[in-house]
């Protein structure tokens, strides 16, 4: 019984690493460990404790941890944040947007906002959506309506 909580702690210690380092490698020494602890609790002996926790652990990491790898990235890597997130959003026009003055709400923040030179106004109330962002000002442009998210 003394071996299953060696397991179980080994396995412990494995998922305060993974938190940690969000690797996947140590969840997949960790289920190994849990594998080889439940063998511990049904009689097995250590050497085949150990070879489940061997068996286990290198079929994680080299057979789902690149699948999971593979899916956990391009879920991050495809989803727009913080201000590019913005991009191509409608706008609520708030005051009249120039080039050098105005204000519009975008998912209830109001933004100064401006345009780009040569481009006509935007009154209050015009549809519009954000083309880019310049430092603190949103770039907006013209002829988009605008959505519920405001």
């Amino acid at each position: 019984m003394a071996a299953l909580w060696i397991w179980l702690g080994l396995a412990a210690v494995c998922i305060v690493i993974e938190v940690l380092s969000v690797q996947l490698f140590f969840l997949m020494v960790a289920v190994g460990a849990v594998a080889a602890g439940i063998a511990a609790a049904l009689g097995a002996d250590t050497v085949l404790q150990i070879l489940i926790a061997a068996v286990i652990s290198a079929l994680g990491i080299f057979l789902v941890r690149p699948v999971a790898m593979r899916h956990l990235q391009s879920k991050n890597s495809a989803t727009a944040t913080n201000v590019d997130a913005l991009l191509g959003q409608p706008v609520r026009v708030t005051a009249q947007v120039t080039e050098t003055t105005g204000t519009a709400v975008i998912s209830g923040e109001t933004w100064s906002a401006r345009i780009e030179p040569g481009q006509s106004p935007i009154p209050p109330g015009m549809p519009a959506q954000v083309q880019r962002i310049d430092g603190a000002y949103l770039i907006l442009q013209a002829g988009v309506a605008p959505t519920d998210n405001q």
